[in-house]
């Protein structure tokens, strides 16, 4: 399954795998907001960056873990940014928002 996410900013794709649709399927949505992690390449056939997701979160969850968690608060806020790719391509995002799915 391949997933668009965008933040406003900019879009990536998102491929995922059976195991990983099937285990985070209850929060692939439209409009869901969510933090999503996994591997990110650059893909020189398309000339666009691409993510291999291996977890997805729940976006507010995940806020509210790091603030109930003991120590800085900026720092917590600092692990919270959008995560951008490498300066090849720098509107690309690596979370944000699913506005649509395949």
């Amino acid at each position: 399954m391949i997933l668009t996410l965008d933040d406003r900013t900019g879009r990536i794709e998102a491929m995922l795998f059976e195991e990983t649709y099937q285990k985070h399927r209850d929060l692939i949505a439209k409009d869901a907001l969510v933090l999503v992690e996994g591997l990110l390449r650059f893909d020189e056939f398309s000339d666009a960056w691409r993510l291999s997701a291996r977890r997805i979160s729940e976006l507010e969850e995940v806020l509210s873990r790091v603030r109930a968690a003991p120590g800085d608060p900026l720092h917590a806020r600092r692990r919270c940014r959008r995560v951008r790719a490498p300066r090849r391509d720098p509107d690309a995002v690596a979370s944000g928002s699913v506005p649509d799915h395949h």
